[in-house]
């Protein structure tokens, strides 16, 4: 036992040292800006958060019903030594019988049974230690899967908190673009030129407010492109929302 015990105290040392030398790299979060993207990242952290939750959940109970068994096996400990036969005091009735020339020595049966009921006790202790350590690892667990539940809500609330942030500046855009349009179209109607040229001008007028607003929507939503292919699909596709009408006429 002894060999062993040295074995375990050498392994909890080198275990020790290694993970004293162990550096962890932590790298700073992305910041995400389209809406898309705070919506894929909202999710991955609610993906996260359930697993946490499974995790916190089970360590909990786990803990519980090791409560349970320790509970049950202090009562039972508790039981048998009211059960078991205590020492023979001296100067008690039991005692009487034994003379102050004689000796009474146990049998080997009754030497067998204490020794049994000694080992019994000593591996229900043991079991009771055990069961005691991993109640308060499991509840340890459990206040550390918290803590990560709550960074990650935290993180949550700010991807909520850009994602509305993003829908008030494509309201905003909506907003604006209206504005300007009745403005335009009231500045055109006051000018004394051709109806064909108004019209013209109007209809120029109309679409580039258009490309502008489907262009800075669609920076809200997908985000600053990291290419050029990207920005040009975006804006062929805006373009072609916003020429649909001019094209068909």
């Amino acid at each position: 036992p002894q060999d062993r015990i040295q074995a375990m105290v050498q392994d909890h040392e080198a275990a020790s040292q290694v993970s004293d030398t162990t550096k962890v790299a932590v790298s700073a979060s992305i910041e995400m800006h389209g809406l898309i993207q705070r919506f894929q990242q909202w999710s991955a952290l609610h993906q996260k958060q359930l697993q946490l939750w499974r995790a916190k959940q089970d360590a909990t109970s786990t803990a519980t019903a090791l409560s349970m068994k320790h509970n049950s096996l202090q009562q039972q400990i508790g039981a048998q030594q009211e059960n078991s036969p205590g020492p023979v005091v001296p100067g008690s009735a039991a005692s009487t019988s034994i003379t102050s020339g004689e000796r009474t020595n146990p049998s080997r049966e009754e030497s067998a049974a204490m020794v049994k009921t000694t080992k019994r006790h000593a591996a229900d202790q043991k079991t009771l230690a055990t069961l005691d350590n991993r109640i308060d690892k499991d509840r340890q667990m459990a206040n550390v899967y918290g803590e990560w539940i709550d960074v990650i809500v935290a993180e949550q609330r700010l991807v909520v908190n850009g994602g509305l942030r993003g829908g008030l500046v494509i309201l905003a855009i909506a907003i604006m673009g209206l504005f300007v349009g009745g403005w335009i179209e009231s500045l055109l109607g006051k000018m004394s030129m051709d109806r064909r040229q108004v019209e013209t001008l109007r209809t120029i007028t109309r679409v580039a407010l258009q490309i502008v607003g489907v262009l800075l929507m669609s920076l809200v939503i997908f985000g600053p492109p990291s290419q050029l292919g990207t920005f040009l699909g975006l804006a062929g596709a805006g373009l072609t929302i916003a020429l649909k009408d001019f094209i068909i006429g």
